[in-house]
């Protein structure tokens, strides 16, 4: 069990990521992530039957950002 201050936290956590997917803030979005991180977009029919392909696969916040700037 997570005490209400936490709970608090998360919470506009998730509310902060949202806003900045929503409003398309794709820099301000990089930068929930860490340096060492790891970011893969994956079709669901790849994922249902198992298969490990991703269309993108990002293995560092500095790779997410380049990806980002060459996708938007």
């Amino acid at each position: 069990m997570i005490d209400v201050q936490t709970y608090m936290d998360l919470n506009k956590l998730y509310a902060d990521y949202a806003s900045v997917i929503d409003a398309e803030k794709w820099d301000e979005w990089a930068e929930f992530f860490e340096e060492d991180c790891e970011y893969k977009v994956q079709p669901r029919e790849n994922h249902e039957r198992g298969y490990p392909l991703a269309t993108m696969w990002f293995i560092s916040k500095n790779m997410l950002k380049e990806g980002l700037n060459k996708a938007f």
